[in-house]
Formats: C-alpha cells, sequence, structure tokens
C-alpha cells in the first residue's frame, strides 16, 4: 500500500466558525436583559462605645514607640517571654 507523500493533514474549522457564531448570538441576545447596575447593602457601622474585649485566647502583643513590651496588657521584659510563665497569658 502506498502512501501519498507531500500533503499534510489539515484542521477543519468550519463546525468551530458555526459554533462561535451561535455563541456570538446567545450572547447578543441575552446581554440587554442583564442588569445595568448592581444594589448592594453595606452594613452600618457599630456605635463607638461599642468596645468588643478580647477573646481568652486571643494574644494581643503591643510593642510601643519607646521599646516597651505588652502582653494582653501586661507590661513585659524581652526576657520573659521564654518564661513560659501561664500568669504572662492571663491563666490561673
Amino acid at each position: 500500500m502506498a502512501m501519498s507523500q507531500g500533503r499534510t493533514p489539515e484542521i477543519n474549522v468550519t463546525p468551530l466558525i458555526d459554533v462561535l457564531l451561535v455563541l456570538l448570538i446567545i450572547f447578543m441576545v441575552v446581554a440587554p436583559t442583564r442588569p445595568g447596575q448592581f444594589e448592594t447593602k453595606v452594613p452600618s457601622r457599630p456605635p463607638a462605645d461599642q468596645v468588643n474585649p478580647p477573646a481568652t485566647e486571643l494574644l494581643v502583643v503591643t510593642l510601643g514607640s519607646d521599646g516597651q513590651l505588652n502582653l494582653n496588657g501586661t507590661q513585659l521584659a524581652p526576657a520573659d517571654l521564654d518564661s513560659g510563665d501561664e500568669r504572662l497569658l492571663g491563666r490561673q
């Protein structure tokens, strides 16, 4: 059986163009029915006097501009961080 030399296979793009034209028509029909603007509901601000205390499992570390270190409101020295003292974490 002899093979034909010099012919390369070609992709038939006609079905692809047909699908693209159908999709274009669908988008052109659907586009005018989309809403022109979106409505959002933004929650109101909580009152300024409402303060939520931090959770007991939460560690709040504050470093002041003078280098003072606070852990959950307790002043610490940097050497105290490695001590493992439970009182520093607010646990008794």
